[in-house]
């Protein structure tokens, strides 16, 4: 499935893939129409 990023708002946890990393920032595909680009200074890593 497959959707636009349109369909997220603000405060919503999703999950994704890394899909490459660097130097400032990582791509992330989480089965949106188009990949994520998220700077390294925004993310938030919890187990």
């Amino acid at each position: 499935m497959s959707f636009g990023l349109d369909s997220f708002q603000i405060g919503d946890n999703i999950t994704g893939k890394i899909i490459k990393l660097e130097p400032t920032g990582v791509l992330v595909d989480f089965d949106a129409d188009q990949l994520a680009y998220v700077p390294l200074i925004e993310p938030t890593f919890r187990r």
